[in-house]
C-alpha cells in the first residue's frame, strides 16, 4: 500500500510540474520586476516596432517621464534596451522593498 501512495505521489508531482512548466510558457507575463513601472506593461509592448528598443516618443506615450526614461537609458543613447529596462524595473523592486517599514514581517 506504501508503494502505491509513493507512485501516486510521483505522478501528481509529475504532473503538477508538467502544468505549471506548460502555463509559464503559454502565459508567462513577467515578474513584476520585468513587468512596466505602468501595470502590466512590459518590454515588448513598449516596443512598438520590435528593433528591441524603447525611444523617447514611445515611453511617452507609454505614460513614463522624461526623468524615469533617463534613468532606464543607463548608457545615455537615446534608447532603453531590454537589459535596460529590466535592470531599472529590479532596481524599482529593490527600492521599494528598501522603504518597506516593516522589513518584510508581517505584525
Amino acid at each position: 500500500m506504501k508503494t502505491f501512495y509513493a507512485i501516486l505521489a510521483s505522478m501528481l508531482l509529475a504532473l503538477g510540474s508538467s502544468a505549471m512548466a506548460a502555463t509559464g510558457a503559454a502565459g508567462d507575463r513577467g515578474t513584476a520586476g520585468e513587468r512596466g513601472a505602468h501595470g502590466d506593461q512590459d518590454f515588448t509592448e513598449l516596443d512598438r516596432d520590435g528593433e528591441g528598443f524603447i525611444d523617447e516618443d514611445a515611453a511617452q506615450e507609454a505614460g513614463i517621464s522624461e526623468e524615469e526614461f533617463q534613468e532606464m537609458d543607463r548608457d545615455g543613447d537615446g534608447r532603453v534596451t531590454e537589459e535596460e529596462f529590466r535592470q531599472h524595473q529590479q532596481d524599482r523592486a529593490y527600492d521599494r522593498d528598501d522603504n518597506d517599514d516593516d522589513n518584510g514581517l508581517l505584525d
